[in-house]
């Protein structure tokens, strides 16, 4: 029998088919999803929530018979919005039956392939399940599941707080500046900072970067620093006025937003006041000698005298130092751009208190009488709490004619705190201002009393040392 010739591949198969049948044959497929392999890919991964997520499909005739009546179906998981299908000229026509997406595809010959892609966006975090599975009249691929992770986006936002004035006066203006920045690596769309006013403090003003005022609700600024991509940062100018005297604090922190921040530890920022009392008084400075060289130090050392010429008791006085070339060594602060020392001792009507003011000399000279001037103000001193530091070990006192003289063990570039008192528990103690700044693995440290410490050592009963490292 002489068959007509039929060009058409898919009639030859209908028809080889349909001989063997007629003489007693079956046709042999291959088995169902051997030779009908499916791939599925995502990117990214994992997936971003609200952003888009593309899902590549392939599907490749591996088998030795032409394959017609492609279709390929895809379930998408319940919480992935479709955005759009990217359609090409394998595609014949496709439907979409709440999520469920089927795709009639042209016939595939033996070695041919069809790639097609879906995006969609999804809207939880968590993991995302897709469904993906293929069929042809003669074949049937096993179903392909991907499980798919979509997290949020991840930005490490840093706030930080830079304070002009750690030791204000009462009635002074304070300037400090609140900065948030995104680390990346992700950009931010919406991003609030909150700052609690420092208790003891009248609010005057706010600003933004883009100069835009704020105003507090309740003693709290909420301060909108809008979108930020990765790396961008923005600052905002607060300044209040000091009321109160006493400890307090600045603090910020950003509220919850929609990223996912891998260092949430830098969240938040806070900054210390110690605002001093000004009190009425009338006090005047004297120099008690024309200062000398330690050799030891390096600096000239010279004693002056804070005398009360008025009718008050005064709790204890900020001195401003002006004229020397560099600031004192024991410098206990700035105060308005001025440079002082601060005695946190009482002096009485009519009564004085020696100090003694360590600086710097280029011609390891004293400077002339009269370079250095001086501006007393009466304060209760605000003290700042010796607590929470390591505890350093210290060698029993040398006493010297100057004072006691300690030594310690110090890590270079680290700050210690000497506390002082007159019982060993140390129950009732003080802090020396300022703080020893470590130049070397040992420092030594002489007692030498006011600015220091509130008296002379040579003036008390006992007197008791601690040493602590201040955690940077």
């Amino acid at each position: 029998m002489t068959l007509p010739c039929i060009a058409d591949r898919r009639f030859r198969s209908v028809l080889l088919a349909w001989l063997l049948t007629a003489f007693g044959a079956m046709p042999v497929f291959p088995q169902s999803g051997t030779l009908l392999p499916l791939g599925v890919s995502a990117s990214p991964t994992p997936a971003v929530r609200n952003e888009l997520l593309v899902l590549t499909l392939g599907l490749t005739n591996l088998n030795s018979v032409y394959q017609s009546g492609v279709v390929l179906t895809n379930v998408l998981d319940p919480s992935v919005t479709l955005v759009g299908v990217a359609t090409n000229s394998g595609v014949v026509s496709w439907t979409n039956n709440a999520g469920s997406l089927e795709f009639r595809l042209r016939d595939l010959d033996v070695g041919q392939f069809h790639v097609l892609s879906i995006t969609g966006s999804p809207v939880r975090v968590g993991v995302l399940t897709n469904i993906a599975r293929a069929a042809t009249v003669d074949l049937r691929s096993n179903s392909q599941t991907n499980l798919l992770n979509s997290v949020n986006r991840q930005s490490d936002i840093a706030v930080g707080i830079a304070m002009d004035e750690s030791e204000p006066l009462t009635g002074q203006p304070v300037v400090y500046r609140v900065s948030v920045t995104n680390r990346g690596p992700d950009r931010i769309e919406a991003l609030v900072v909150s700052n609690s006013l420092p208790a003891g403090t009248t609010f005057l003003s706010a600003f933004g970067a883009t100069g835009m005022a704020i105003r507090p609700t309740n003693g709290v600024l909420l301060m909108d620093a809008g979108a930020l991509a990765s790396g961008a940062g923005t600052r905002f100018t607060v300044a209040v006025e000091t009321a109160v005297a006493g400890a307090t604090t600045a603090n910020a922190s950003v509220l919850p937003h929609e990223n996912d921040d891998p260092a949430p530890s830098n969240n938040s920022a806070s900054r210390s006041l110690r605002i001093q009392q000004v009190v009425d008084g009338d006090l005047e400075v004297s120099a008690i000698d024309a200062g000398a060289l330690d050799r030891q130090t390096g600096l000239i050392r010279q004693r002056f005298r804070l005398s009360n010429a008025g009718t008050n008791h005064v709790p204890g006085a900020r001195i401003f130092v002006a004229g020397l070339t560099n600031t004192p060594s024991n410098l206990g602060g700035t105060n308005v751009g001025r440079a002082f020392v601060q005695i946190p001792a009482g002096v009485a009507p009519g009564g004085s208190l020696d100090f003694v003011l360590e600086y710097f000399s280029s011609d390891r000279l004293p400077l002339p009488a009269g370079r250095v001037t001086f501006d007393p103000v009466p304060v209760a001193v605000v003290e700042e709490p010796p607590t929470g530091a390591a505890v350093v070990p210290v060698s029993v006192p040398q006493w010297t004619a100057s004072g006691p003289r300690l030594e310690f063990p110090t890590v270079p570039g680290r700050q210690y705190r000497i506390v002082y008192g007159e019982t060993a528990s140390l129950t009732e103690s003080k802090s020396v201002r300022p703080l020893v700044n470590a130049t070397g693995s040992r420092v030594q440290w002489t007692d030498l009393g006011p600015p220091y410490t509130a008296e002379s050592a040579s003036t008390v009963r006992s007197r008791f040392y601690r040493i602590q490292e201040v955690t940077p």
